[in-house]
Order: C-alpha cells, then sequence, then structure tokens
C-alpha cells in the first residue's frame, strides 16, 4: 500500500490506514490530495491484484461517507449494491454520502457512472474536484 501512495502529507499507518492531516487554509487541495490517493491505491489494487475496482474502505468525515471509485462499471456495481444496502437499513438511510469517481482517463464514462450513483448518493466527478482546488469553485456537473 505505501508503495500506491506517494502524494505528499498523506500516509499510511501501520495499521494500514490512510490519513492526512492538513491546515485549515489548505483543506480542499488536501481533500484532493487523500482522494488521489485512495484512487492511486484502487489503481494499484487493480494492475497487482485484479480483484476489486473500488476502494474498500470508505472515509469519514464527521457523519458523512466518502467513497472513491474508478469509472469502471464493476466499480460502481459493487458502489450501487452498497448504497442500496446502506438506503435500505433504517439505521444508516439517512447517513450523507458523498461518492468520488475518478474520471482522468475516462471522463464521459464517468459522467454515466456519476448520473446513476446520484440517484442513491451525493456523486462528483473527480475532476469538479481537481478544479474546485484550482479556484473554479464546486460545481456538481
Amino acid at each position: 500500500m505505501k508503495a500506491a501512495i506517494k502524494q505528499p502529507g498523506i500516509n499510511v499507518t501501520r495499521e494500514g490506514e490512510i490519513e492526512g492531516t492538513f491546515d485549515v487554509s489548505n483543506m480542499a487541495s488536501g481533500f484532493a490530495s487523500y482522494v488521489d490517493a485512495l484512487l492511486s491505491l484502487a489503481r494499484w489494487e487493480f494492475d497487482n491484484a485484479g480483484t476489486d475496482f473500488a476502494v474498500r474502505e470508505p472515509s469519514l468525515i464527521g457523519d458523512t461517507q466518502i467513497d472513491v471509485i474508478s469509472c469502471h462499471r464493476n466499480a460502481s456495481s459493487s458502489e450501487l449494491y452498497k448504497l442500496v444496502d446502506l438506503r435500505g437499513n433504517a439505521l444508516t438511510a439517512n447517513t450523507p454520502i458523498i461518492v468520488v469517481v475518478d474520471d482522468r482517463l475516462l471522463q464521459e464514462q464517468a459522467d454515466h457512472e456519476v448520473a446513476v450513483i446520484g440517484q442513491y448518493a451525493e456523486a462528483w466527478p473527480m475532476r469538479k474536484l481537481i478544479e474546485a482546488v484550482a479556484g473554479g469553485g464546486l460545481t456538481r456537473h
């Protein structure tokens, strides 16, 4: 895992947790770096293990669950099953969930996956987070 994550400010603990600490003034770029690290790990997992396209462990910020997936249909399918399970459970039905879809290689495919996943959770293409960090503001599509 440590070999896959090279983003500054992002560390892998001995327990295998991915964490980053950033100044409040750099939180947007820190968040983008964290998501990029998760996407790098997903890519490494796909290239090396070939088992699962989705990042397995969600990240929690406050009460919000954040999942990061590739734009491959298998990743979206896995994510949708998880979202349907979460939304169908009374304990987790109202949990805020954000799904970030990596669109750096296949933007059109990612837009399609964002549209589908967006029916069950707040969904964002990675490029919108990158644009926000660059000063473009955050807009959904």
